[in-house]
């Protein structure tokens, strides 16, 4: 009898053995299963939050690639407008220098024909004229515009 109760005894606290082990294993089990959902939970948020900011780059992107498109374009009709405004410039800087040689040259070539005017009516200068000495077919002396203009010519050289 001493061994059945001893057996008895053994069977039972076995017994109780297994059934704390299945207790935690089921606690544990519990305890595992929760996190691995509260993990996938916040694995979906991550992924989420990271699709919505890739969705993001991406748009930032496609306008800065707009605007870079834009800026390259500025920036060749710029250089456009600057080769033209150059071109423009040295266009103008050759006429303007060419300009200012004939000037040059017509001063020089007025100076040499004054100075030969000069030389050769020498004694005129002191001579004093006057339209009297004209011959007259009207009572002024002027017949046309053409009269008039010469008279104011000769005015003005006096």
């Amino acid at each position: 009898l001493d061994v059945l109760e001893d057996m008895k005894e053994k069977a039972e606290e076995q017994l109780s053995s297994l059934r704390k082990a299945e207790t935690n294993a089921k606690h544990n089990y519990a305890m595992l299963k929760q996190s691995l959902e509260d993990q996938a939970k916040a694995d979906t948020k991550d992924l989420a939050d990271e699709k919505a900011a890739k969705a993001s780059a991406e748009e930032t992107k496609a306008t800065a690639e707009g605007d870079l498109a834009e800026t390259v374009k500025g920036l060749t009709d710029a250089k456009s407008a600057l080769e033209l405004a150059s071109s423009n410039c040295m266009t103008t800087a050759a006429d303007h220098e060419a300009s200012v040689s004939a000037r040059a040259e017509e001063l020089k070539t007025i100076a040499e024909a004054k100075k030969i005017l000069e030389d050769s009516t020498g004694g005129a200068v002191a001579q004093t004229y006057s339209l009297l000495q004209a011959e007259s077919r009207t009572a002024s002396g002027l017949r046309t515009r053409a009269d008039l203009a010469n008279a104011e010519v000769v005015n003005l050289v006096k």
